[in-house]
């Protein structure tokens, strides 16, 4: 009888489980997936947040008109080129915005490598905003990546990173030496190299 009364109060108490204890990769996955969605909410918010009463002048349509050849994927892409503090940026990604296109966004710095995983990461997007990048338009590798991105063979545009050491993710997945793009891309600068050709 003992035992049985023993045995119907342990029944009758909750039963708590121990919590799982995560791996230190998984620790490390779960802050880089929470990273990247705090990244992905900032630009969606700053995109939502441009408000303004388009200016109309030539410079400006010209330049409407090719955000909307872009989005409409009457071509690879653009290159939006004009002063600081004019209204590139927000009216690009406002009209973008308007035309409910799926964007990224990626401005200030980037290495070759990081750029390429940016492209991989978002290859399925419609358009891939690149904003005012410092040395950017300067970088031999990088030019070479935008030139895979837009540049067709046989309709299909084709990037390429050949390293020895295989590029990651911010998830830590390989990444692929070649990928396919569908993106598009608007550079916005607000200057040029005009000494090079590429």
């Amino acid at each position: 009888s003992t035992q049985e009364e023993m045995d119907k109060r342990s029944e009758s108490k909750p039963q708590v489980e121990e919590p799982v204890k995560k791996s230190k990769e998984e620790v490390k996955t779960e802050k880089l997936k929470n990273v990247k969605e705090q990244e992905q909410q900032a630009v969606e918010k700053m995109i939502k947040a441009i408000s303004f009463n388009y200016l109309v002048s030539n410079s400006y349509t010209e330049m409407d008109s090719y955000v909307e050849m872009i989005a409409q994927r009457h071509g690879y892409g653009a290159i939006i080129e004009g002063r600081g503090g004019v209204g590139k940026t927000s009216r690009v990604l406002k009209r973008l915005n308007e035309l409910h296109k799926d964007i990224a966004y990626n401005n200030s710095f980037t290495t070759p490598a990081s750029f390429f995983v940016w492209m991989y990461e978002n290859r399925d997007k419609d358009v891939l905003v690149v904003d005012d990048m410092a040395d950017f338009m300067n970088n031999v590798k990088i030019l070479s990546i935008l030139k895979g991105a837009l540049w067709d063979v046989s309709g299909k545009r084709l990037v390429s990173y050949n390293t020895t050491k295989p590029l990651k993710d911010s998830d830590d997945d390989f990444v692929p030496r070649d990928f396919e793009i569908d993106a598009n891309l608007i550079i916005i600068t607000n200057k040029l190299n005009e000494e090079n050709a590429h």
